[in-house]
């Protein structure tokens, strides 16, 4: 079988490496890298993955819809690794019925080492869904696929990744205003473990963090973390948020939390 990615960013390159490792037949199509044309990636794969930004997503998706009518795409099976769907969903919906589609979200980075420990969320597209095939493809490989709807993915992405940026994104400006070195020796378990959030965070372009953040979506999370923390700042409402706060997960839950996070500092 061969599969065609679009787009050679970093999920692309991982995805390259991962199929070829399965013995797929793989083809590359980026504007940045010496790499076959379009047209042939399009005539020559069985299965067509888009690893673009959202926005050449958008358009390259509203390209293949155009070229579906006309009978290029038939029996192919096209889907996308955008971290949200709703506006993609409109132009799937503009294919002919005889090519396969689906819409799938790696929830992980590129950085990953063993598939089997991480997932994968398949958003089926109601016409022409071939999120069966999607699901074979990287059940393959190891990874654990579970499905979701568009509308529950984007709302529940908006939270899981919308806060993680707002979280690494603004200790990384507030650690702006302090000495580096002094940060690094007064560091306490708690906030190491914190660093390999907020720098890891910037393992992604700036780019892509604006478009994390322009969300509607997360700009409701960002309105209601800024409401939390001014009740942290209120004397007279800290205690009931604390509390709130506190009763929120189990003391094993807690408990489970804290050894590995010092499992993982540990084994630095």
């Amino acid at each position: 079988m061969k599969i065609g990615i679009i787009g050679y960013g970093k999920m692309g390159q991982l995805f390259n490496r991962l199929f070829e490792k399965e013995g797929y037949d793989v083809m590359i199509n980026d504007l940045k890298i010496k790499s076959i044309s379009f047209k042939k990636l399009i005539k020559d794969s069985d299965y067509i993955m888009i690893s673009a930004s959202h926005d050449s997503s958008k358009k390259i998706i509203n390209k293949l819809a155009k070229m579906s009518n006309n009978g290029n795409l038939n029996n192919k099976l096209i889907f996308d690794i955008s971290t949200f769907k709703k506006e993609l969903i409109n132009y799937y919906n503009k294919f002919s019925s005889n090519v396969l589609l689906s819409s799938v979200h790696p929830l992980f980075g590129s950085g990953i080492k063993d598939p089997k420990k991480h997932y994968i969320a398949i958003i089926p597209i109601s016409k022409n869904d071939g999120s069966k095939l999607v699901e074979n493809l990287f059940s393959n490989i190891g990874f654990n696929t579970f499905y979701v709807d568009y509308k529950t993915h984007d709302e529940i992405i908006a939270l899981t990744i919308g806060l993680s940026y707002i979280i690494g994104l603004s200790v990384n400006r507030i650690l702006s205003f302090y000495d580096k070195n002094m940060v690094e020796k007064l560091s306490g378990t708690t906030f190491k473990y914190l660093k390999n959030h907020y720098l890891s965070i910037l393992n992604d372009s700036s780019d892509f963090a604006n478009y994390i953040l322009k969300q509607q979506e997360v700009k409701d999370i960002l309105k209601n973390y800024r409401k939390v923390l001014l009740e942290l700042l209120n004397d007279k409402k800290r205690i009931s948020t604390l509390n709130k706060i506190y009763l929120n997960y189990s003391e094993k839950e807690i408990k489970s939390a804290y050894n590995k996070m010092y499992r993982c500092i540990e084994s630095y």
